[in-house]
């Protein structure tokens, strides 16, 4: 009677370990993050272990040691095993590798121009991942000629990040394991490296085996990335019922303090790509030119009237900053002046060119800096503890 218990016990308890060792509320304790990435280590050994207790009730049954009523508690293994496979929330996230991609002519059938998506170009072929589609298929291979290029999708934190990605990579050795404070947690299997979706860099913070430079993405309207590359292909992979087609709240606990954060957890930011990045809260910034300092490089950010969407450039020229503002004149504004430069008086268009003022200054350009809208305050901070809040 004790020994079946015990092997009954034992099985259940490794079944256990690998289906909720993987949660992401363990993020929430101090040595969360090694739990999850020891858990899926260990898998198949628990796996096994659980099996090997199971086949050795079988076998007292079948010698006539026990009874055959011992089978019913195989029931919540069995239940384990399906949650971890089958129906478990991470069980359904898939890596996909080559997806079939459809013209933006052909996707009209299933594309809105209201929907986002995630925007890529590689090799100069433009790519759209919608939300709907990357919400089950969080991790996307591209085989775009000699290279690969892999788009992690953190649903949770409205975040893309692209990387090129060599040969000895390969898709199928590519699993999501978990969502830790909202950011997707990828295995190799291959090498037994962790990747963090909202990085591209491991948990140590170096770049992944075989992984390569960052590319670029956007996120958008479909609308919006149509009218800008007619010529886009578009993934067309399945999507679950009532797939989010639009940026949701992060999900899942995270281990920082929201009391002791500037702004509330769940506020959208504006992230500036620098090495120690810098965040504006998006509510702050308006068509009106905003002039900030980005660690050691002065920039003006604004929102586009045209498009609606938000601009940033290096506010220096000739060798010296300068700072920038609304272009109070509707004289000027025929002209296609949107900003002034205060130390020259200089007309500047919102793509960043001189087009009015002296003619040294004619046609200077100021250089764009990269920026990621839609984020969210609490998951940055979470991942990035050295990024910087900036007042406008």
């Amino acid at each position: 009677m004790i020994l079946p218990l015990i092997l009954l016990t034992i099985a259940i308890l490794s079944a256990a370990t690998a289906v909720y060792g993987t949660l992401p509320q363990w993020s929430l304790f101090h040595s969360g993050i090694h739990v999850i990435e020891t858990t899926r280590q260990l898998q198949w050994p628990l796996l096994t272990l659980s099996v090997l207790m199971c086949v050795a009730i079988v076998v007292s049954i079948i010698i006539g040691k026990r009874r055959v009523w011992w089978l019913i508690g195989f029931a919540p293994v069995l239940a384990l095993f399906a949650q971890l496979f089958v129906t478990g929330t991470f069980a359904n996230l898939q890596v996909v590798d080559h997806p079939p991609a459809v013209s933006a002519a052909d996707a009209t059938s299933f594309m809105k121009d209201d929907e986002y998506v995630v925007g890529l170009v590689a090799d100069e072929q433009t790519y759209a991942f919608p939300y709907r589609q990357l919400f089950s298929h969080p991790v996307v291979v591209l085989q775009v000629r000699e290279k690969q290029v892999v788009l992690m999708w953190n649903a949770f934190a409205n975040r893309a990040v692209a990387r090129s990605m060599g040969r000895q990579v390969v898709p199928r050795e590519l699993e999501v394991v978990s969502m830790p404070s909202n950011a997707l947690l990828i295995y190799n299997t291959r090498v037994g490296q962790f990747i963090n979706g909202l990085t591209g860099l491991t948990p140590e913070g170096t770049v992944p085996g075989g992984f390569h430079a960052a590319v670029p993405t956007a996120k958008m309207t479909w609308g919006q990335w149509r009218g800008r590359y007619p010529q886009t292909l578009v993934m067309s992979m399945p999507a679950l019922n009532k797939a989010p087609a639009g940026p949701i709240r992060p999900r899942y606990p995270m281990r920082v303090d929201k009391t002791a954060l500037p702004l509330p957890a769940e506020t959208q930011v504006l992230v500036f790509a620098t090495t120690r990045p810098v965040a504006v809260a998006e509510n702050a910034v308006t068509e009106q030119p905003i002039n900030v300092s980005v660690g050691d490089e002065p920039v003006v950010v604004f929102r586009d009237p045209a498009s609606g969407r938000v601009k940033a450039f290096e506010r220096t020229f000739d060798g010296r900053s300068s700072r920038f503002l609304a272009n109070p004149s509707l004289l000027r504004a025929v002209k296609g002046v949107f900003m002034l430069d205060a130390a020259t008086n200089s007309g500047w268009t919102s793509a960043g060119v001189a087009v009015d003022g002296e003619k040294e200054v004619i046609g200077k350009r100021l250089q764009p800096v990269a920026i990621e809208e839609g984020l969210y305050f609490g998951v940055m901070r979470e991942w990035y503890p050295e990024m910087e809040l900036v007042a406008p």
